[in-house]
């Protein structure tokens, strides 16, 4: 609730009092039947006939009304805070957003905000219900002091007794969440390993093992839940007509009351069963529901803490003189033993720059320093003989255009400006012609190979025209010919139209095509030749 009312501007007296209306109302329609029940018929009959319909009007009125903006407002409170999840995620430095489950922040946007959005309505109808058992609970004490007190006594010794099951089926329905997602990786070991599988049939018997065992337990740990469940429904069911039966045949026999106000208890008991199912049912989904409200705090307080606290960038420049990299060192904060530098390198226009080096040697860490998304640990970046400080990253990384070795495909040109021929052009050029079209601002298809969507995601990066572009093992999926072509042609033909490239590779046997040669092992530079 807090989280909520922290970003919505619900009128919560108003919604309170409209609630207390609609729990009156529907009270007052207890007591107006009753009173029909008991009456001689006439005038006085009619009177109770009109109290009744205004008293359901006053109800539908006012619970709609409450419904109805609760509702609203819960939405509106939702995307406040997915959308405010999304500026964390803008605004997240890289080594914050990589060290935070990927799972965790879409459960959070997605999950959890959902539950929270599933548990609305069910919290206003309790609301309404609590009222409305507060207010029959008056009509009750005002037929029969004694039958209230006894109500209260049997009520107080049931609830918790039922609260305790609902607290153990929450444990038994986490358990079970957790064997299912178990299960569900299990089946996707079964889809995505279907080749290894194939090749390698204890490795198959063993997964089938494993998928009948989970699955067997994951069916008994749901078996269980239900049971457990049932047991609850069944103990609540217990509890009323242990009630019904407390007002019916103790209480008389403890007060004085009359054979008419016996059968008024018994009728406003038999009212409000349904109410207090109601506030017995939300119990676990508020629950659920201030879990997850707990846990998308718990993600944002966490991308909060890595937020970079940047300006924006202005537009992006269209060109640089020299940028020079000083005695750049970075470590992963205790991670590893990993520690890249010192390195000291240039870049300028028209220069291609190759980084070389083996597995784990830092050549993705360095690039990663180079364009600013790692922020350097100690040396500076000169940019045009001025030191780059944090007020000008942003304008700093818009000199760069990329493709990393875990690039990601948008499907829409987000804030690059193309036409139509100019991105059908790039996709003839790098053989993507008939693989995807460019229609309606979006590419029609990005099911395609690692290599083809490697040369996709160039294709963007031209499009958007900036001075220095980063390639990390660009061609490390492409078929040889195009391999030849990127190395041969494509790479002197961006250099000759002013470009600064940046590429992590492999590729010993195109060297010859570099302006710079830096080697790396163990993030120490060891070869750096021009």
């Amino acid at each position: 609730m807090k989280l909520l009312l922290a970003h919505t501007d619900l009128p919560v007296r108003k919604v309170l009092a409209l609630s207390m209306a609609a729990g009156l109302s529907s009270a007052l329609v207890l007591v107006v039947i009753n009173q029909a029940a008991t009456s001689d018929g006439g005038y006085h009959r009619l009177q109770l006939f009109l109290m009744f319909f205004a008293a359901l009007a006053a109800y539908s009125v006012s619970h709609h009304f409450v419904l109805r903006r609760t509702t609203a407002e819960v939405e509106l409170a939702l995307h406040k805070m997915r959308y405010q999840l999304a500026l964390r995620l803008k605004s997240c430095s890289l080594r914050a957003l990589e060290g935070i489950e990927r799972s965790e922040i879409v459960a959070a946007a997605n999950k959890d905000a959902y539950i929270i959005s599933q548990a609305a309505q069910p919290l206003v109808n309790a609301v309404h219900a609590i009222l409305l058992i507060a207010a029959t609970c008056l009509y009750i004490g005002y037929l029969s002091y004694t039958a209230l007190l006894v109500g209260a006594l049997l009520t107080a010794i049931c609830v918790p007794i039922h609260l305790a099951h609902v607290r153990h089926l929450h444990e038994v329905m986490k358990k079970t969440t957790a064997r299912e997602n178990q299960l569900f990786s299990t089946q996707d070991d079964f889809l995505n390993g279907a080749k290894e599988m194939r090749l390698h049939e204890p490795r198959r018997d063993a997964l089938d093992q494993a998928f009948r065992t989970v699955s067997q337990e994951a069916a008994e740990m749901k078996s269980r839940q239900r049971s457990n469940y049932a047991s609850m429904f069944v103990f609540s069911q217990i509890g009323f007509y242990l009630l019904l039966a407390t007002m019916v045949f103790m209480a008389p026999q403890m007060s004085d009351a009359s054979q008419g106000a016996v059968v008024a208890t018994a009728m406003a008991i038999l009212f409000i069963l349904g109410p207090i199912s109601t506030v017995l049912s939300v119990i676990p989904i508020l629950v659920n529901a201030n879990a997850a409200a707990r846990n998308l705090e718990k993600v944002e307080s966490r991308l909060a803490e890595g937020d970079e606290e940047l300006g924006t960038s202005g537009p992006s420049p269209a060109t640089f003189q020299k940028i020079e990299c000083q005695e750049l060192r970075f470590a992963y904060n205790g991670e590893s033993h990993f520690e890249l530098g010192p390195v000291s390198l240039s870049l300028e226009p028209s220069q291609l720059i190759f980084i070389t080096g083996g597995n784990g040697s830092g050549k993705s860490t360095l690039a990663k320093v180079i364009c600013g998304l790692y922020r350097h640990d100690t040396g500076k970046i000169l940019l045009d003989g001025e030191r780059l400080r944090s007020g000008g990253l942003p304008d700093y990384r818009a000199l760069f255009s990329s493709v990393f070795a875990d690039f990601h495909l948008f499907r829409s040109l987000y804030g690059v400006e193309a036409e139509k021929d100019e991105v059908h052009d790039l996709l003839l050029q790098f053989g993507l012609e008939g693989k995807t079209e460019f229609k309606k601002g979006e590419f029609t298809n990005l099911d395609l190979s690692t290599g083809q969507r490697k040369r996709l995601a160039l294709v963007v990066a031209l499009l958007e025209e900036r001075p220095i572009l980063l390639l990390d093992e660009w061609a490390a999926e492409q078929d040889p010919e195009f391999r030849e072509y990127f190395y041969r042609e494509l790479l002197p033909e961006l250099k000759a139209k002013g470009k600064t490239v940046v590429v992590v590779t492999h590729d010993d046997r195109f060297f010859d095509v570099a302006d710079v040669l830096l080697k790396l092992e163990r993030g120490k530079v060891v070869v750096g030749d021009e």
